[in-house]
C-alpha cells in the first residue's frame, strides 16, 4: 500500500495532542482559580461578620 498521503498526520496528531494537553491544563487552572476565588470570599465575607459580631456594643 501507498502511505504517502499519510505523511504528515503524524506531525499533526502530535501538534493536536499538545494543544488539547494545553487546554486541559489551561481548563484546570481556571477551575482551580475559581474554586480558590470563592474560597476566600466566603472566608472574608465570614471573617467580616465575626468582626462584626466581636464589635457589637453590649
Amino acid at each position: 500500500m501507498d502511505y504517502s498521503q499519510f505523511q504528515g498526520l503524524g506531525i499533526v496528531a502530535i501538534i493536536i495532542g499538545v494543544v488539547l494537553y494545553a487546554a486541559g491544563i489551561a481548563l484546570g487552572i481556571f477551575i482551580s482559580y475559581l474554586v480558590i476565588r470563592a474560597g476566600v470570599r466566603r472566608g472574608m465575607r465570614d471573617h467580616y461578620e465575626w468582626v462584626q459580631r466581636q464589635n457589637r456594643p453590649l
